[in-house]
């Protein structure tokens, strides 16, 4: 199995667990472990794609850059020192990562088992390319840019009183999102919201279309 269909396998394990429970786990784990084999035979069939392959592998280790964190694909928790930038790509993060103050967080790809938490004041959070987070995302006084696309979140998004631009787009979020007191704006657009969406207090109000949410409330009603 390449390493790109065990991370595939891990991520779908990691949410189908939280949702469906093991037995459906079981069936769905048998239907990606089926199509992993199907493209293993694919590369072997083809020397040259899976030359490829190898080198597209190749780049996504080398593209991870944290601090403090090794070359394993399987990490237990992450912890970004004020002032550092931690890139992280097709891993897996078992419990929370926590962001200090002037810090810079991305992830692309990752599967998370905890929280991202900040409240000190990092410089920026950047969540997307189909990451899945079991916990939630709860942010304060970032000063950057704050980013969630194309990713799934099992708990709740949380953020609160950021000066940088917010944007919420293409996610699939089964808790609450709250949008609470920020500054430096908001984009909110085409996000499935299994509980409510609500925004109080932010200046310029946040923007937004195309979403789904059990309830609309304050700032973001009719988004």
């Amino acid at each position: 199995m390449t390493m790109r269909n065990l991370f595939t396998l891990l991520a779908v394990l990691l949410m189908c667990g939280l949702f469906l429970g093991i037995n459906s786990c079981s069936s769905v784990s048998d239907d990606v472990l089926g199509t992993a084999a199907s493209d293993d035979v694919g590369d072997d069939e083809g020397e040259d794609e899976g030359e490829d392959e190898g080198d597209d592998e190749g780049d996504d280790e080398s593209a991870s850059d944290c601090p403090g964190v090794g070359d394993e694909e399987m990490i237990d928790s992450v912890e970004v020192l004020p002032g550092d930038t931690c890139t992280l790509v097709n891993r897996i993060v078992v419990n929370d990562i926590l962001v200090g103050r002037g810090a810079t967080l991305n992830v692309h790809g990752v599967s998370i088992g905890g929280d991202i938490f900040s409240d000190t004041g990092a410089m920026a959070i950047v969540v997307d390319q189909g990451s899945a987070l079991r916990g939630s995302i709860i942010l304060a006084l970032v000063t950057g840019e704050t980013t969630v696309d194309s990713s799934i979140v099992a708990g709740d998004i949380h953020i609160k009183r950021n000066t940088g631009l917010i944007t919420l787009s293409n996610n699939e979020i089964f808790g609450t999102v709250e949008l609470l007191q920020n500054t430096g704006g908001a984009y909110v657009i085409s996000n499935q919201i299994t509980s409510i969406l609500n925004c109080e207090d932010n200046v310029p109000a946040p923007r937004g279309q195309n979403n789904s949410a059990a309830s609309m409330e304050g700032q973001c009603q009719n988004f």
